[in-house]
């Protein structure tokens, strides 16, 4: 911290080097001096020295003269003597910048992983790494697009450790996460008393947490309208001032944002500011879903086995070659993170050393896999009245694969979860995400057996 003394005149008694390098002066020529002719702006010490009260973590944005602006946080006590008079201020002082990376490292507001930690070989995941390392050598904001469970953060953190913010806060919001009557104050902060429930203290945003680093928007598509519109004012301006204040404070933040939402198709239809899309979408990154990199599945599989057993003190070194064939069929809807939750129940439940396939399958994979094989099945048998042309995406083999079962068991429940090899209440779920009801109505199934 910067310390500095003065006298009940504003003179100069005490200053420490931390302080003088703070402040921009000669720390030996300025002791004996008074205090507005040593900063070269206006010293709000003196105001302790003229009302007598002082402050503890307040914080002061200040101008020089040569305009730049330095964000303090100061603690000013005036000592006094038996009369109640003024003989000393002590004022301690520190740069926010410097708050910010000691409240950072306290809440681990920096990036763990770096590229070498992204698991695959697929020229898909190949391709997404290529262009994370270009963006990183960017200033140009970024936009990572993938379905729920693809690793959006894992690929934004790489980024940020591979520039050269890399030693600088890496600051994360859930944008969907947090109430919209919150999410204001969350991302650019608040003053003291500005609405009802705020701390007498006023609070810090994540831009400002982020300043000198990387802010991380994560599922930005879930923002409401108007707060869109606020985001993209300081995203254009690189200014932000909080709630209930009037302080611009300037910016310096790698701005990354993610989704799993098509935002192009979200402004056609009014939810998504057009303006905000073109803004943030700069450099786009687009992951894979698993079931699209299936070559990549082996890989990921063995190296959760390996992070696992040494979370859950287990000595798990494979799965068997039935266990992976089964699981390489799956098309992992929840994609990496399903995968991974996956692997960690087949390690609770091993006893040996080998993941089996009653272990790794769980009721709704062992449901969805047969479903897959009736419905693939159902079209190979139909071989010789359909053509290329009459391949049908899967979820409407699924729907007609319920249906001819529903017809061979005249609508019977138990009989058709029988012959599809899933349980009733799969069954039940289909039939309602279909709007599938017995019997059916102008269906090509109600008259095939």
């Amino acid at each position: 911290d910067g310390v500095l003394t003065v006298d009940k005149d504003g003179f100069l008694t005490f200053l420490n080097q931390i302080g003088a390098e703070i402040l921009g002066v000669d720390r030996e020529s300025s002791i004996g001096r008074h205090v507005s002719d040593v900063v070269d702006f206006k010293p709000v010490i003196l105001d302790v020295l003229k009302t007598g009260k002082g402050y503890i973590d307040k914080e002061f944005l200040v101008t020089r003269r040569n305009g730049e602006k330095i964000h303090f946080i100061k603690t000013a006590v005036p000592i006094k003597d038996e009369k109640g008079n003024i003989i000393t201020v002590v004022d301690t002082f520190r740069k926010i910048k410097r708050v910010n990376k000691m409240l950072n490292e306290l809440n681990g507001a920096y990036a763990n992983f770096c590229f070498d930690d992204i698991i695959g070989s697929s020229d898909k995941i190949q391709d997404c790494i290529s262009k994370g390392k270009i963006a990183a050598q960017s200033m140009s904001n970024v936009l990572i697009t993938g379905e729920s469970g693809t690793g959006k953060e894992l690929i934004a953190q790489s980024i940020h450790s591979y520039s050269d913010r890399k030693n600088q806060p890496f600051v994360s919001i859930n944008c969907g996460a947090i109430p919209r009557e919150l999410l204001e104050s969350e991302l650019f902060g608040y003053e003291p008393g500005s609405f009802t429930g705020a701390s007498s203290k006023g609070r810090m945003g994540k831009f400002e947490l982020a300043d000198g680093g990387t802010i991380f928007l994560d599922e930005i598509g879930e923002m409401p309208i108007d707060m869109q519109v606020k985001l993209l004012k300081v995203i254009q301006d690189r200014k932000l001032t909080r709630i209930g204040g009037n302080h611009i404070f300037d910016l310096d933040v790698r701005i990354i944002a993610s989704t799993n939402r098509d935002l192009f198709e979200q402004c056609k239809k009014g939810r998504f500011r057009e303006d905000l899309y073109y803004r943030i979408n700069v450099l786009n990154i687009s992951l894979p879903p698993l079931r699209e990199r299936k070559e990549d599945i082996e890989f990921l599989v063995h190296h959760f086995i390996n992070k696992l057993s040494v979370k859950l003190n287990k000595e798990i070194k494979d799965i068997s070659q039935t266990a992976m064939d089964r699981i390489m069929c799956y098309d992992w809807p929840g994609n990496i993170r399903e995968l991974e939750n996956t692997v960690e129940r087949a390690v609770n439940l091993c006893s040996i050393s080998t993941i089996s396939e009653e272990e790794i399958l769980t009721d709704n994979m062992i449901d969805a896999l047969n479903l897959k094989s009736f419905s693939e099945s159902s079209q190979h048998n139909n071989t010789d009245i359909l053509s290329v042309n009459d391949v049908e995406p899967l979820e409407v083999l699924e729907k007609r694969a319920i249906e001819r079962a529903l017809n061979l068991s005249d609508g019977n429940i138990t009989t058709t979860a029988a012959l599809l090899k899933v349980t009733r209440n799969t069954i039940y779920n289909k039939m309602k995400k279909y709007n599938l009801t017995y019997p059916f109505k102008n269906s090509l199934n109600s008259i095939i057996p």
